[in-house]
């Protein structure tokens, strides 16, 4: 099991994805709930800090990745965050990528990107059911 409850909802992936941050550098990690969108903020962008290279956002989150930052045995969590998100997007430095779903609506995302512009990297996501 990768997760700390049986049931898989907003704080869970979080916890999931603070793994892999945070072996990566990252020190300071949030979650924030803006409207009925889940984030997760960092003071860093770590998606391709890794020894292993990984070739793009959709295939970070797309499957999982050997970690060899990590212990054995460990991949990168970030992939655990679609299988259990409806909607799901990231930015850095005003960035947008899409990775699943739907986007916030276009004066909902203008406002949060300024909202959390202090952030380096940030994963929006929504978690209509939980697992």
């Amino acid at each position: 099991m990768y997760f700390s409850s049986e049931i898989v909802g907003p704080k869970e992936i979080h916890e999931a994805v603070d793994f892999s941050a945070k072996i990566l550098g990252v020190s300071k990690l949030e979650f924030l709930v803006l409207d009925d969108w889940n984030y997760i903020c960092a003071d860093i962008d770590w998606f391709f800090s890794s020894s292993l290279e990984i070739k793009s956002i959709a295939a970070l989150f797309g499957a999982p990745h050997p970690f060899p930052e990590a212990p054995v045995n460990s991949f990168r969590t970030e992939a655990l965050c679609a299988p259990f998100s409806s909607d799901l997007y990231t930015f850095t430095h005003g960035k947008v990528t899409l990775i699943k779903g739907a986007m916030p609506a276009e004066e909902t995302i203008e406002r949060h990107l300024i909202e959390l512009a202090i952030y380096a990297r940030v994963i929006g996501f929504k978690v209509e059911k939980y697992a």
